[in-house]
């Protein structure tokens, strides 16, 4: 816990009232994961795949670290649960604006963990942390979204599994064992099976920060860019993968998908 004492004591008071509000009304696919005994310099969070893209049907666990100078910097955001994604480093590093240039110390955590569900739906290739994954994404959707899904189903938790909680329902005390995740999960930046093998390389989560405004969570923009409820899921991809009829052509398809993704993303640009 000596990471928790060097928040200060206000900042500390001011996450944990966040979190309480957090897990009293929790956002469309996202769950707390957190005990009050918890330290408040790092916060659990597991992620639903939103619906039409290839993590629909999987949940993902996630933690934001804190820093000391908390909230004049941004907390770093991780993926515990192993994800194939432009913006997520094989060491689970996320990217993305709001955590980085975009950063105010008025963001709060459930705007944070939003942001991230959203970069779920619309990627930023030209800011990938996965080359691989980024290059894909632009130049062969359909192989992007064959690897996506393989690894989900490879490393995620089933949506219907016991290990997954369901969107809106009530936090619950984090034990190691469901930080870690089923079947696999990067723990302390580590990849682990279920056996405890190691499968990828060490992270080192440094330091991040967030919100300053109490009230802020009422009025902070509500995910996607947008003020106001999250939209869904499917109705924020569905532009994403077609325009068309589902029978169309695959390269009228192809050509919609890519008008409708750069749209998109020209909208996303505030995250």
């Amino acid at each position: 816990m000596a990471d928790e004492a060097r928040l200060d004591m206000r900042t500390a008071q001011k996450i944990g009232r966040e979190l309480q509000a957090l897990a009293r009304s929790p956002p469309e696919g996202i769950q707390l994961l957190q005990d009050e005994s918890e330290s408040m310099s790092e916060i659990y969070a597991e992620i639903a795949g939103p619906e039409e893209t290839p993590y629909e049907g999987y949940s993902f666990r996630m933690k934001l670290v804190l820093s000391a100078d908390f909230p004049l910097s941004p907390p770093r955001g991780f993926f515990l649960t192993r994800i194939y994604h432009p913006n997520v480093s094989t060491n689970g590093d996320i990217c993305v604006n709001t955590l980085k240039r975009d950063w105010q110390s008025s963001t709060t955590i459930a705007h944070i963990l939003q942001v991230i569900r959203c970069l779920l739906i619309v990627p930023f290739p030209e800011s990938s942390l996965n080359d691989e994954a980024g290059k894909l994404f632009m130049d062969s959707y359909d192989e992007f979204k064959r690897r996506a899904t393989i690894m989900a189903q490879v490393h995620a938790i089933p949506a219907n599994s016991e290990g997954a909680r369901r969107p809106g329902s009530a936090t619950g005390s984090v034990s190691s064992s469901a930080r870690a995740g089923s079947p696999s999960t990067l723990e302390g930046g580590e990849l682990k099976s279920p056996s405890g093998r190691s499968k990828g390389a060490d992270a080192t989560p440094a330091e991040g920060k967030e919100n300053d405004d109490e009230n802020a969570n009422a009025e902070q923009v509500n995910g996607c860019g947008k003020v106001g409820s999250l939209p869904s899921a499917g109705t924020a991809t569905a532009a994403a993968i077609t325009t068309g009829k589902v029978s169309a052509e695959k390269s009228t398809k192809a050509r919609s998908r890519d008008k409708a993704r750069a749209a998109k993303k020209k909208n996303l640009r505030r995250l």
